[in-house]
């Protein structure tokens, strides 16, 4: 009873301070998505399939940079402004005007690639002039969510991501069912416009307030930290979505690219559970940047928490990769076997150490440190792609994916370490 008494107090804090409400969202928000690939992976045939991850996957690059680092840029200021609210309005609406901007810029750019340069799979690329709107839609949903986070508002942005992940779902299917892979695409449009009426809906943001104009704030140290952690974030995610690029370029086959995307559906779908630490760690971390004990007390904790519980998800998956991928995706795909027991390894390293120590490090503002880092990473992968996708196939692009996190992972937690060593 003594022990059950002591664990009372930190589950109440974690329970008020909004955790299980973000875990508990992420949890179904990625159930959703997965069984929603699952159902599409169903209903549309495999060579279908595979020229739209194509076409998402080239999309996807594109919006690496989204909003120019609007995202990361706003989460980072807007909490270390959370208690004077009128410069933390200003910031917001300064950024949020110029990621905008950003991504009409990036619209034009998906729209001439599209018109003008020639795509690996036929009929790839009426279908990327419909996405070149993509990112600018996601962006407005994903600044309004940034807002919640900013405010510590865990509940309400579980919620709200709750809905749009189900509206997402929903229009999706609906919209392979009417009219296949184009069907598809509208349908992912009419999620995210539904959720951002949703928002501005239920969560609009306050009228601009006269204090606003009375506040002034570093532009350069915004872009600075938007640039730079858009920079890093792009490099970090091309990684994830090499590996079907350069399975589609050295391949040239849809059925290839099929079956290493169901390879990675898995594995990058389980980083729901780091990125929901994260989303509850980071604002917490960044408010206590300067509280040197406090911090590496509680990032050996959560170090500890990801290594036993990643470990586990780790062996199940080495384990039973055939069952997995036969029962949930069909036999067609038990070729992706092999690629996805690669890929689980990788995501191990990523969510047990590359992922805290790269989040944790911007706290720091030790951007230059994950750039690094990450340009190295792909750099990397690209070599080791071009190296083994022609000789081995899918398995060349997971052993590339793989190798690439594992080296960076090891390096991200030692430097974070000795950053916060001395604080």
């Amino acid at each position: 009873m003594a022990a059950l008494d002591r664990l009372k107090g930190p589950f109440a804090k974690l329970y008020r301070t909004g955790f299980f409400h973000i875990f508990g969202a992420g949890t179904i928000n990625k159930a959703v998505s997965s069984l929603t690939m699952i159902v599409l992976v169903w209903l549309i045939p495999k060579a279908e399939y595979g020229l739209y991850s194509y076409v998402f996957n080239i999309v996807s690059i594109f919006a690496l940079f989204n909003g120019l680092g609007a995202s990361s840029a706003l989460l980072q200021l807007c909490c270390e402004h959370m208690e004077d609210r009128p410069l933390m309005l200003a910031v917001f609406r300064y950024g949020e005007r110029w990621g905008r901007v950003a991504d009409v810029a990036l619209a034009v750019l998906i729209l001439v690639y599209a018109l003008v340069a020639p795509g690996a799979l036929p009929g790839s690329q009426p279908l990327l002039a419909l996405y070149c709107l993509y990112p600018l839609v996601v962006l407005l949903c994903e600044l309004r969510l940034v807002y919640l986070r900013s405010n510590l508002d865990n509940r309400a942005y579980a919620y709200m991501t709750n809905v749009q992940t189900l509206l997402l779902a929903g229009l999706s299917i609906g919209g392979s069912l009417v009219a296949g892979v184009p069907g598809l695409i509208a349908g992912q449009y009419a999620a995210y416009v539904a959720s951002f009426a949703v928002l501005a809906w239920r969560h609009p943001l306050p009228k601009p307030m006269p204090e606003e104009r009375d506040r002034t704030f570093s532009k350069r140290e915004y872009w600075y930290v938007a640039l730079v952690s858009s920079l890093n974030n792009g490099l970090s995610q091309a990684l994830a979505l090499s590996g079907t690029f350069f399975v589609g370029q050295f391949l040239a086959s849809d059925v290839a690219v099929a079956s290493y995307k169901v390879a990675t559906a898995i594995p990058f779908a389980l980083s729901f559970a780091p990125t929901m630490l994260m989303t509850y760690a980071y604002p917490r971390f960044a408010a206590q940047c300067h509280d040197g004990a406090w911090t590496r007390r509680n990032y050996l904790r959560l170090t500890a928490a990801c290594v036993g519980g990643f470990g586990a998800l780790l062996a199940a998956g080495l384990a039973f990769g055939p069952q997995v991928i036969g029962v949930v995706f069909g036999e067609q795909y038990l070729d992706a076997v092999p690629s996805f027991r690669i890929l689980m390894v990788g995501f191990f390293v990523t969510a047990a150490l590359r992922q805290p120590a790269t989040n944790f490090l911007v706290t720091q503002k030790r951007l230059l440190a994950n750039t690094v880092m990450a340009a190295a990473s792909i750099a990397l992968n690209v070599v080791l792609s071009v190296a083994l996708v022609p000789r081995f196939q899918m398995e060349g692009a997971a052993w590339a994916y793989t190798a690439s996190m594992a080296l960076f992972g090891l390096v991200a937690p030692v430097l974070y370490w000795r950053t916060v060593r001395d604080l």
